[in-house]
């Protein structure tokens, strides 16, 4: 079936219909496709390290496990870190149980919910044993019911690694609502694992030029196809700071880019956000702000900063960011048109008579080397894509220790505009 997109301010309800059945075709288009692939692998792994459908966007093989253990690591520590103890979470596609296994120990109630019959059947053969299973709720049911779910009855609710399978804008800020709705004052929506939309085109420069893309020309022309044909959904930073200013149980939102040590496209291309309702906090004031590029900084400098002494917060904004910049540059050189088109890619995505850095360039910082450099001197820093373009540069806070402070703590990080998805539902016809 063939569709046209035309003004949502002329759709009559058949029109609307159609897009509703649309987005019923696509969810349920993902449910078969993990339906499957959970019951071709899904008993092959401990629940706990169950990476069943999780593959490399650049090799179509699986991402080592050592890499995903990291990334699901850390994530359950952010999670952790922003809920009070014994919570009653609620876990929005919960899938082969990677969060569950590590939430559910030391949660009071913990409700896991997803679409697909065959990861909640492995699921609940999973618990069986457990000394905490009776905690456990396990439901099938789409990301937007919360059916029997009453205002105020959780304390967090966890949707990881989720949201890019939605088919639009408004079903995401639905399920976001009601997420919001059930939280008891003080709870936190953590939204996990986002595609950064501002970088979407850069991800597929660095995948494209990883399979070998020829020549500039072809590079270009394949970032656009790829990126008009994007399946998932891609959030802007932004979409997550704006509903503090326009929903008033959201007090304020937190926009983090992923840590850990592995540059894989887990970790450079996607972010968490922290949806903070109700929670009666004044946002921690920074007395000083530098920008990168005008106070001429660099990691050496905020090393021996650091290792001064306590001193008093303060932060930097417009951090390059060394994990991201040369997939950037190698997508703003092809698709400004500077360099020939005829101009050769290697398979590394190295333009053969433009080279294009590797690693960090000069100045350029791993998010991850901040929050180390951080620890060592018993400094927390904080760091924020709620400003996210599509640079990848990032603001970090450095709170020094005593401070009295936690990592859920609010602090008024510079936000960006613009907060957009793209349109999923494009790549399965034009609709009108």
């Amino acid at each position: 079936m063939r569709f046209t997109f035309g003004s949502a301010l002329g759709r009559s309800q058949r029109s609307q219909a159609i897009i509703d059945d649309v987005a019923r075709e696509h969810l349920e288009e993902w449910q078969l496709l993990f339906d499957g692939s959970y019951g071709k692998t899904g008993n092959d792994y401990p629940a706990d390290v169950n990476f069943s459908g999780w593959g490399s966007s650049y090799s179509g093989g699986p991402i080592p496990q050592e890499q995903m253990v990291e990334w699901v690591e850390e994530t359950a520590a952010r999670v952790r870190s922003a809920v009070v103890p014994k919570a009653r979470v609620l876990e929005l596609g919960c899938g082969t149980g990677l969060l569950l296994f590590r939430l559910a120990p030391d949660a009071v109630s913990y409700v896991a919910t997803d679409f697909s019959p065959v990861v909640l059947d492995q699921l609940g053969k999973s618990l069986a044993g457990q000394p905490w299973a009776d905690r456990v709720r396990l439901l099938q049911r789409e990301a937007s019911d919360f059916t029997s779910f009453g205002d105020g009855a959780f304390d967090v609710v966890v949707l990881n690694s989720v949201v890019q399978y939605f088919p639009d804008r408004s079903y995401l800020e639905h399920v976001l609502e009601q997420a919001v709705r059930v939280l008891a004052p003080g709870g936190v929506v953590v939204v996990g694992d986002v595609r950064h939309r501002g970088l979407l085109s850069a991800f597929h420069a660095s995948v494209q030029a990883y399979q070998g893309a020829g020549t500039v020309g072809e590079l270009a022309r394949r970032i656009r196809r790829r990126v008009g044909e994007e399946p998932e959904l891609v959030i802007d930073p932004a979409f997550f700071t704006d509903l503090a200013d326009r929903w008033d149980r959201v007090d304020h939102v937190r926009v983090l880019p992923k840590r850990g040590r592995f540059a894989n496209e887990m970790v450079k291309f996607r972010y968490e956000a922290f949806l903070h309702v109700e929670s009666e906090t004044e946002p921690l004031p920074i007395p000083a702000w530098t920008d990168w590029a005008d106070g001429s900084l660099t990691l050496d400098g905020l090393a021996g900063r650091l290792a001064g002494g306590p001193g008093e917060p303060f932060g930097v904004t417009g951090v390059p960011n060394a994990r991201v910049e040369a997939d950037v540059r190698l997508r703003d050189l092809a698709l400004s048109g500077e360099a020939p088109a005829e101009t050769q890619v290697t398979g590394t995505g190295l333009l053969v008579e433009r080279p294009v850095p590797t690693g960090g360039g000069e100045g350029a910082v791993d998010p991850e080397a901040l929050c180390r450099l951080a620890e060592e001197s018993g400094h927390q820093a904080q760091l924020s894509w709620a400003a996210g373009d599509g640079s990848g540069r990032f603001d970090v806070a450095f709170l020094p220790p005593g401070a009295g402070v936690g990592p859920g703590t609010a602090i008024s990080f510079p936000s960006g505009s613009g907060g957009g998805t793209n349109e999923p539902l494009r790549s399965r016809g034009e609709m009108f």
